[in-house]
C-alpha cells in the first residue's frame, strides 16, 4: 500500500526508499517465511550417514524388546557402546534409516516401537 502510494506521488518518499525501508523492517519476517519449516521444503539432509553398526545395534535393541522408552534405549546403548550416540542421533536413525521402527514423541517422553 505504501509503495503504491509512493508510485502515485501521494507519499513524499520515493518508491526506491520505500522498498529499502520495507526490506530493512521486514527482513526477519521474510527470513522466517522462507525457512524450510514454513515453506514445506525439506531441510538439507545431514551429510554424515550414521555408522552401519550403530544403525544395526539400535535396530536389534528395539527388535528384541519390541517397545522401548527413550531412557531405556539410551541406557542399553550406553552399556553396549564405548561412545553411545545422543538422543537426536537415535531419533534420526530411527526416523530416517529404520522403516520398521515407529517413534512416538510427546512433550514428556518418547517411545520406540517395533513394527512388523
Amino acid at each position: 500500500e505504501l509503495y503504491s502510494r509512493s508510485c502515485q506521488g501521494d507519499v513524499e518518499a520515493s518508491p526506491a526508499a520505500i522498498l529499502e525501508f520495507a526490506a530493512h523492517e521486514l527482513r526477519e519476517w521474510w527470513a522466517e517465511l522462507l525457512s524450510p519449516a514454513l515453506s514445506g521444503v525439506a531441510a538439507e539432509p545431514n551429510s554424515q550417514t550414521p555408522d552401519p553398526s550403530l544403525v544395526e545395534a539400535v535396530r536389534e535393541m528395539i527388535r528384541q524388546q519390541r517397545f522401548l522408552g527413550e531412557d531405556a534405549l539410551l541406557d542399553a546403548l550406553e552399556e553396549a557402546m564405548p561412545e553411545p550416540p545422543g538422543i537426536d542421533d537415535i531419533r534420526e536413525i530411527c526416523q530416517d534409516y529404520l522403516a520398521e521402527v515407529r517413534v512416538h514423541v510427546s512433550p514428556t517422553a518418547a517411545a520406540y516401537v517395533w513394527q512388523s
